[in-house]
């Protein structure tokens, strides 16, 4: 029996064409305006930890504001003449590095950098840098909010993919771009550094992913990879789902693109600047017990040691693992979303280290895969209360008196809960394909490209059940 099939659900005629016309009925402007107000009200809440005189420092975490990236300009005198390349370059990822080197570069033209800058004019050159950081990061977060707006749950209703799985028309606009465009995880950690460069890539990969070019998404993973590890998890989603559904020849020109691109940038970076790459990418995948993890509870509390990171790796394996196997196993192939939410949830919540700023590595994939206001705002609050308590720990602001910090270790608590609510949401929407939010009268998976509305492989002969495999393309 297939999957079912409600098209009353759908309110009526479903085609593009049926849909209210007008400047006012169209996602695209409001979502813009939407982005633009949110982004303008960081940069606003920013201006409170601008640092106007060398001999009077704010206090950036009583004020909730801290950023890396006017530290960054300060220790490594990117105001007096040095580069983020070199042999001493800044341990960021390669796109990353170009981003900053870029920033600077901007900054040069507005106002003078030399050598012998003194430390107000240094101070006043980074709090330009500042600024053009987040005019540049907001070109990313606007990005990313189209790509969300392209590949919503309506955005494949009443259009038709060819025989390789490419979209036939354009597909149609979706309020579902509100979700990032109205995020509270962007408006708290979008400015603490460049984090949320590598999602918005991901999310244009997703994109093309979506539009059934795996060769463009390929590329587009690998510059993303280019930025940070957290595009890792569409590339598992992406072979979990082609694995399933025997799309070998798409999943073959995905990968190889990605290797590409990501190995051109790599080598790129590794002639700019190897010993700053090769700091970048171990910082990453061998970070140590760090703040907002479980390990950071138990190390606080004595119970955990120096095997904390292999231990973590090892446990971050055996859980990624079990996401794959469980995603064979389920009655429908999951959504590439559903995957890619998972891997990263399961992956962060295990991590030695879970910063504030990695709700941006999650944030897209679970508004992909549970567009629910309920979950959202659950998921949104966890990760806003856990931002107010890292830095009012930090500040020392949350002991009472001379005692232990309690409500900090609480917040990593109910952050972990707030990840685990989502997973459970979304694995139970896997168990029942029929009940996903997403997959709506005649949608399966509007982010599957060549997938979507695919069926199962001839290698899974005796489906997980038989009652709920999705129709196949026509």
């Amino acid at each position: 029996m297939n999957l079912r099939v409600e098209p009353a659900r759908l309110g009526g005629a479903t085609g593009r064409h049926a849909r209210i016309q007008g400047i006012f009925f169209d996602p695209a402007p409001w979502l813009i305006l939407m982005a633009t107000l949110l982004w303008a009200l960081r940069m606003g809440h920013q201006s409170l930890c601008q640092q106007d005189n060398p001999d009077e420092p704010v206090k950036t975490m009583l004020r909730l504001c801290y950023s890396d990236v006017p530290i960054i300009w300060q220790t490594n005198q990117l105001g007096t003449g040095a580069t983020a390349s070199g042999e001493n370059g800044l341990p960021q990822a390669p796109i990353v590095s170009l981003f900053i080197a870029l920033g600077r570069a901007i900054t040069g033209f507005i106002v003078p950098i030399s050598p012998t800058a003194s430390p107000q004019q240094t101070l006043d050159s980074g709090n330009v840098f500042v600024v053009v950081n987040a005019v540049l990061l907001f070109c990313f977060f606007l990005a990313w909010v189209m790509a969300h707006m392209l590949m919503g749950r309506t955005s494949t209703v009443g259009t038709t993919r060819t025989a390789t799985g490419r979209l036939e028309k354009p597909p149609a606009r979706s309020w579902d771009g509100a979700y990032i465009a109205l995020s509270v995880g962007v408006f708290t950690v979008g400015l603490v550094n460049w984090d949320l460069i590598a999602p918005a890539l991901t999310a244009c990969a997703l994109l093309a992913w979506a539009w059934g070019r795996p060769v463009l998404a390929g590329v587009l993973t690998g510059i993303a990879l280019g930025a940070g590890i957290s595009p890792l998890a569409l590339v598992i989603a992406v072979a979990v789902v082609c694995l399933r559904s025997g799309a070998l020849d798409a999943l073959a020109r995905y990968a190889i693109a990605t290797l590409a691109s990501l190995s051109v940038i790599l080598v790129g970076g590794l002639l700019a600047s190897p010993s700053a790459v090769r700091r970048s990418y171990l910082g990453l995948l061998d970070p140590d017990a760090g703040l907002g993890s479980l390990w950071w509870i138990l190390t606080d509390a004595g119970l955990a040691s120096s095997l904390v990171p292999g231990l973590s790796k090892l446990l971050i394996a055996v859980g990624v693992g079990a996401v794959v196997l469980f995603c064979f196993q389920v009655p429908a192939r999951p959504r590439v979303a559903q995957v890619a939410a998972l891997v990263l949830l399961v992956g962060l919540m295990l991590a030695p280290t879970y910063s504030p700023q990695y709700v941006l590595w999650s944030l897209g994939m679970v508004a992909l895969a549970r567009p629910k206001l309920r979950d959202w705002f659950l998921f949104s609050l966890t990760e806003a209360l856990y931002w107010a308590a890292v830095w009012g720990h930090l500040q020392g602001n949350l002991r009472l008196g001379t005692g232990d910090d309690m409500a900090y270790p609480l917040a990593i608590i109910v952050r972990l809960a707030g990840a685990g609510w989502i997973i459970w949401q979304i694995t139970g929407d896997m168990l029942r394909p029929w009940a996903d939010p997403v997959r709506v009268g005649t949608v399966d998976d509007p982010q599957g490209g060549v997938v979507d509305l695919a069926p199962d492989a001839a290698w899974m002969s005796v489906p997980p059940a038989e009652h709920a495999t999705p129709a196949g393309r026509s």
